[in-house]
Parts: C-alpha cells; structure tokens; sequence
C-alpha cells in the first residue's frame, strides 16, 4: 500500500536527520518493503521506484505507469546499445543497427520491453555482462565493468547465474585447440580473470540489492530454492 511505502521513506528521512538511520534497516523495517515479493532481488524493484519518484512524482512529467516502466525501458536500451557496439566491433555500423533492429522487432522483446517486470532488464543486463566479459579478454578494464554487469544481472532475476556458466563453455569451446594431455595429466586454457571477478563481485551485489536477506542469509537460500522448485 502506497501509504506504508510513504511511512517507510518518511521514517527513512526522520532518521537519517536524528542520526539514526540504522534504525531504518533493521529487520522489521527491511521486511514491510520487501517481504511482499521475496522471489525477486531488489535492484530493479528499487530503481523503478526511484524512477517514479523522480520522473512522476518530482517532475511530473511522466503517467503513474510510466514512471515505474522507465526503469525497464532504461534497462533494455543499455542492452539495445551493447547489441548495436557487438555488431559494430565485430563487423561494422550496419550490422550492428540491424541487429537492434532485429532484436526490437522480436514480438516478446518489443512487448516486455513497454513493462514493469524483469524480463526486459535481465535481458539488456545479459547482453552486458556478455559483451563485457568478450571485451575483458583483450582490454583488462573490461574485467571490472563485466563483474559490474553480472553483479546487477543476479540482482535482477535468478536466470543470471546461467550467464557465467554459459560464457565459460563458449570460451573453452573457442579454445579447444589448447586443450591437451601432458604428462598424464590434462591441460586446460588459461581462465580469463574477468570469471574470478565476477565469482567475487557478482555476489556481493546480489547480496546488497536484496535487502531483504540482509539479516538473514537463509532466505537468500530460500530465494534460489523458490525458483529451482
């Protein structure tokens, strides 16, 4: 309910003027604004709130509806923009603006695009972590931004955690050459570094954008095992 919500920010706000602002973390606090959809993260929760906050409510120069959705819309114009600099780099301009255009005119992608859900989000946040981590293995400062990207993807919706697994087997596919047995023992390609990043960083986001967990590391488990049941 919209008046609970605005009870949570005005307690936000009157503490963090009396120099109490943990009060307004505690468990009790964190579980009135998140307990109510635990089978979700809360990055893009979070975001679409403040993009209604600020677009609606501060500016108004955006519908009820909208000012959720911009959040989405935002999220799947950053992958529409790693899809187009994909194409770009690997062939030239056209492609890659044929490539968004392709990827906008799949019926699903154009649809949940227009929404406030998740799907749209762990798309473009997909996209992302693959382009950054296929940029990480020639430009090491890609390594930090393709952690960055995975990080939000698993604080978006739990399909994340195929990302990684799915961008270790294509890199070992492409190195199969190098695959070799020495001594009895087998040899295997050098790992990139942005994989070990993203085993560090990818779950210290998940673990901040799920406030709801903070207390208690058992209902991140419980999160997972939702989904997997």
């Amino acid at each position: 309910p919209h008046g609970e919500r605005d009870q949570i920010r005005k307690s936000l706000a009157n503490n963090l003027s009396a120099g109490r602002i943990g009060d307004s973390f505690d468990d009790d606090t964190l579980r009135r604004a998140f307990a109510y959809n635990t089978e979700h993260p809360g990055f893009v929760k979070i975001l679409m709130g403040l993009t209604w906050r600020v677009f609606h409510d501060w500016l108004g120069i955006v519908s009820h509806a909208t000012g959720y959705r911009l959040a989405s819309i935002l999220l799947v114009s950053l992958g529409a923009v790693f899809t187009y600099l994909f194409g770009a780099r690997l062939f030239h301009r056209g492609v890659g603006a044929l490539a968004v255009g392709m990827l906008l005119l799949c019926p699903h992608v154009f649809y949940h695009s227009h929404l406030a859900c998740f799907d749209g989000p762990i798309m473009g946040l997909g996209i992302a972590t693959t382009y950054g981590f296929w940029r990480s293995l020639s430009c090491r400062r890609w390594i930090f931004w393709s952690a960055i990207f995975l990080g939000l993807a698993l604080a978006t919706k739990h399909n994340a955690v195929f990302v990684p697994a799915t961008l270790l087997l294509a890199y070992l596919f492409a190195r199969w050459r190098e695959f070799r047995i020495q001594d009895g023992r087998l040899q295997i390609p050098n790992l990139p570094a942005s994989l070990f990043v993203m085993a560090i960083v990818g779950p210290l986001l998940l673990y901040t954008f799920y406030p709801f967990g903070w207390h208690d590391l058992g209902r991140l488990v419980d999160y997972y095992r939702f989904h997997a049941q």
